[in-house]
């Protein structure tokens, strides 16, 4: 599967409109970015917390990529 050098891109959901708001590269990124602990955003990518920082976390998926 197709994986960027430092990790797959995701992007945060604003949990009221549900619009994506904000786009990252990876994790670290969104972390280093928003302030919000990067375990936090795992846990929100996986399942294990509806959102961190406030946000809906999810991974984005370029369909336009070779997987």
């Amino acid at each position: 599967m197709w994986k960027p050098i430092d990790g797959f891109p995701l992007y945060a959901v604003s949990d009221d409109a549900g619009q994506i708001r904000i786009v990252f590269g990876s994790m670290r990124e969104a972390a280093r970015e928003t302030g919000i602990d990067q375990s936090s955003i795992h846990g929100a990518l996986h399942g294990r917390f509806k959102q961190a920082g406030g946000w809906r976390w999810q991974f984005f998926h370029n369909q336009g990529a070779n997987q």
